[in-house]
């Protein structure tokens, strides 16, 4: 089994927009996660990966729990 760790910043900007009739402001959404991929053959690997958020638009706190397979 191998592993390592990864890091990922992800970030979306949405501008204004209109909701019936009336003016939304946009926002802005900042996560920074860190991952670690579990490899236990070549065909199956385990992400497991903790993201926090920087800014009041985004979720505190989100887990991902990913498992892709080769065929």
């Amino acid at each position: 089994m191998r592993f390592t760790v990864s890091e990922r910043y992800d970030q979306g900007i949405i501008d204004k927009t209109q909701q019936n009739d009336v003016d939304v402001p946009g926002s802005v959404r900042t996560t920074l996660s860190l991952g670690v991929p579990f490899r236990y053959n070549p065909l199956a690997t385990l992400n497991l990966s903790l993201g926090v958020g920087v800014t009041r638009d985004t979720p505190d706190v989100t887990f991902a729990l990913r498992a892709p397979l080769t065929f």
